[in-house]
C-alpha cells in the first residue's frame, strides 16, 4: 500500500483526541496519528473527495427514490417527506465510516509484521446493552410499526416508502457495526493496544497504559518503527508541499512547545531552520496586525489565532458541515411554504428569508471554527492553564451592542406581532426568521461569555482578553434586519415606513456598537511572550 504521510490537521486531531482522554502529548506517533486524526474530525484531501462523492451519491439516490412516485398506483404526496434526511444521514455515516476504515487499513499496513497477534474482543465487550436496545427499538420497532400501518391503514404508500428508507438505514448501521466488530486488533505494544480498545468502542482503555513515545531520529541503517512520531515525516511533507522556509537565528534553541518537524537543525549545529506551517503563518499575521512581530508563534496561540485569521480548524469540519446541511435543506424547503393553505404565493413569503438563512450559516461557521481552535488550545494547555475567573459580561459586551440586540430582535418582534395582529401572514414568517437570528446570536454570545480563560502567562492572557472582545463581533444582529430591504424593494411590504425606520435604526446602532467595541480592545504588551522572536 502506498505510504501515507499524515497531514498537519491529523497530527493536531490525534493530539486533541489523546488529550481529551487524559494523555496530553505534543506530537503523537505516526501510527497513532494515522488512526486518531480522522476520529477527531481531521479530513485530508484524499479522504474528503470520496466523502463528498458519497454524499452526492446519497442525494442522487434520494432523487431516484422520489421518482418512485411515478409508479402505477403511487401518489407522490403520500410518500414520506423525510426521505432526503434519511439519505443525507446515510451518506454522512458512510463517508465517515469510509475515512475511519481507510485510515485503519493504512495503519495496519504501516505496522507490517510488528502487529500484535491478539484475538478480537467479543462483541459484548464492544457493544453495550443500550446500544443494542437502541438498534432494536429503531429498526425492529420501526419495521413492526410500518408493517402494521401498511396492513391496517389506508396510508400504504407512506408505510412502504418509510420502510424502504428505514431498511437502508439498517443496512448502513449493520455494515458499520460489522466492520467494527470484525476489525482485527491494530496495535504493536500495550499503549497502542489501549488506544485500539478505546477507538473500537466504549470499552475501557487503561489510562496508565497509554504511554506514548515521542519520536527520535532513527539511527543509520535502522528501520524506523511504526511508533516513531512525525518529526521526519512532517519534514518530508512540508518539503513535498513546497512550503516556504525562513532562516532565523534566535540565539537560543527552538522552543520545545511547538510540534517537531518544522525546526530542522543545520548539519553544523548552527542556527535552526524554522519552517512555518499555514496555521503558524496565519497566527503570525494576526499578531503583526496587533503590533507584535514573531518568527514563530507559540503553539497555544497558533491554535487560537489561526482560526481567527482565515485558517479553518479541521476539528470543526463535521459540525460546520452538519449545520450547513441542515440550513441548506431548510433553504431548499423554504419555497415550498408557498404551498401551505392560506399563503399567497406572491407576497406572503418574505423575499429576504434566503438571506437570513445564509447569514445564519455564515455566522455559525465562523463561531464553530473559533470554538474548535479554543478547544484545541485548552487541550494543549492542560494543567498549565492559569486559574483566572471569566470577566463579567459588562466588561465584554458594551451598551451599544445590547441596544442593537434590543432594537433588532425586541423591536422587530414587537413590530412583527403588531403586523400579525392585523392579519399579515408575511409578518408571521418574518417573525420566524427573527427567531432564528436571535437563537444564532444567543448561541454565539453565550459561548463567548462562558468561555474560560485560556492562558498560561501574561502574553497569552492579553491575547485571551483581545480575542474575547473581538469575538463579540461574530454576533451581528443587524444582518437579520437587513433582509427586510428585499421585501421593501421588490414587493409591497406592510407598514413600509415603520420597517424602513427599523432597518436604519438597527444598522446604525450596530455600526456604532462595532466601533465602540473596537475601541475597547487593548494593545498587546510588548514584553509578553508570544513565540520565538524574529
Amino acid at each position: 500500500m502506498k505510504e501515507v504521510l499524515p497531514s498537519r490537521g491529523e497530527v493536531v486531531g490525534a493530539a486533541v483526541w489523546l488529550g481529551k482522554r487524559g494523555v496530553p502529548v505534543d506530537v503523537p506517533s505516526r501510527f497513532l496519528t494515522t488512526r486518531l486524526g480522522v476520529r477527531q474530525g481531521a479530513r485530508p484531501r484524499a479522504l474528503l473527495v470520496p466523502q463528498f462523492a458519497m454524499l452526492l451519491a446519497a442525494l442522487a439516490a434520494s432523487v431516484g427514490y422520489q421518482c418512485l412516485q411515478y409508479l402505477p398506483g403511487v401518489r407522490g404526496v403520500e410518500m414520506t417527506e423525510s426521505k432526503v434526511v434519511y439519505f443525507l444521514v446515510i451518506g454522512l455515516q458512510g463517508g465517515t465510516w469510509f475515512a475511519l476504515w481507510r485510515r485503519d487499513r493504512q495503519a495496519l499496513a504501516l505496522l507490517g509484521g510488528r502487529a500484535l497477534d491478539r484475538p478480537r474482543p467479543p462483541w459484548r465487550e464492544v457493544l453495550d446493552g443500550w446500544f443494542v436496545a437502541s438498534a432494536v427499538v429503531t429498526f425492529a420497532g420501526g419495521a413492526a410499526l410500518g408493517v402494521t400501518m401498511f396492513a391496517t391503514t389506508p396510508y400504504r404508500t407512506y408505510a412502504w416508502s418509510w420502510l424502504g428508507v428505514l431498511a437502508l438505514g439498517a443496512v448502513m448501521c449493520a455494515v458499520i457495526t460489522a466492520g467494527v466488530l470484525r476489525r482485527p486488533v491494530i496495535a504493536e505494544n500495550e499503549a497502542t493496544l489501549a488506544v485500539d480498545a478505546r477507538a473500537a468502542g466504549p470499552g475501557p482503555a487503561p489510562r496508565a497504559a497509554v504511554r506514548l513515545r515521542v519520536s527520535r531520529a532513527p539511527r543509520s541503517g535502522d528501520h524506523p518503527p511504526a511508533a516513531t512520531g512525525v518529526r521526519a515525516v512532517a519534514g518530508r511533507l512540508r518539503r513535498a508541499r513546497g512550503r516556504p522556509a525562513t532562516r532565523r537565528c534566535t540565539g537560543r534553541p527552538p522552543s520545545p512547545a511547538g510540534p517537531p518537524g518544522q525546526r530542522l537543525r543545520s548539519p553544523g549545529g548552527g542556527c535552526p531552520m524554522i519552517v512555518l506551517t499555514a496555521e503558524e503563518r496565519a497566527a503570525v499575521r494576526w499578531l503583526e496586525a496587533h503590533g507584535v512581530r514573531v518568527a514563530e508563534p507559540d503553539t497555544v496561540l497558533t491554535a487560537r489565532l489561526s482560526v481567527r485569521c482565515g485558517k479553518p480548524a479541521p476539528e470543526a469540519f463535521t459540525a460546520v458541515f452538519l449545520v450547513n446541511a441542515v440550513l441548506f435543506t431548510v433553504i431548499g424547503g423554504y419555497q415550498f411554504l408557498r404551498l401551505l393553505p392560506g399563503v399567497d404565493r406572491g407576497s406572503d413569503l418574505p423575499d429576504g428569508g434566503m438571506l437570513s438563512l445564509g447569514a445564519a450559516s455564515m455566522l455559525l461557521r465562523a463561531w464553530l471554527h473559533a470554538r474548535a481552535g479554543d478547544r484545541r488550545a485548552a487541550v494543549q494547555l492542560g494543567d498549565r492553564r492559569l486559574d483566572r475567573p471569566r470577566p463579567p459580561w459588562r466588561e465584554v459586551v458594551n451598551g451599544w451592542y445590547l441596544t442593537t440586540l434590543l432594537i433588532t430582535f425586541g423591536g422587530g418582534a414587537a413590530l412583527g406581532i403588531a403586523l400579525a395582529a392585523t392579519g399579515s401572514v408575511w409578518a408571521i414568517f418574518w417573525l420566524g426568521m427573527l427567531a432564528l437570528g436571535a437563537v444564532v446570536d444567543a448561541v454565539i454570545l453565550t459561548g463567548v461569555l462562558r468561555r474560560p480563560v485560556l492562558a498560561d502567562d501574561e502574553g497569552s492572557l492579553a491575547v485571551d482578553v483581545v480575542t474575547r472582545l473581538q469575538d463579540v463581533h461574530l454576533a451581528l444582529p443587524s444582518v437579520f434586519a437587513v433582509p427586510v430591504v428585499a421585501d421593501l424593494a421588490f414587493q409591497d411590504a406592510p407598514a413600509w415606513p415603520w420597517l424602513t425606520g427599523y432597518v436604519v435604526l438597527a444598522v446604525v446602532t450596530n455600526v456604532i456598537a462595532w466601533l465602540t467595541q473596537r475601541r475597547r480592545v487593548p494593545s498587546l504588551p510588548a514584553d509578553g511572550h508570544y513565540g520565538e522572536a524574529g
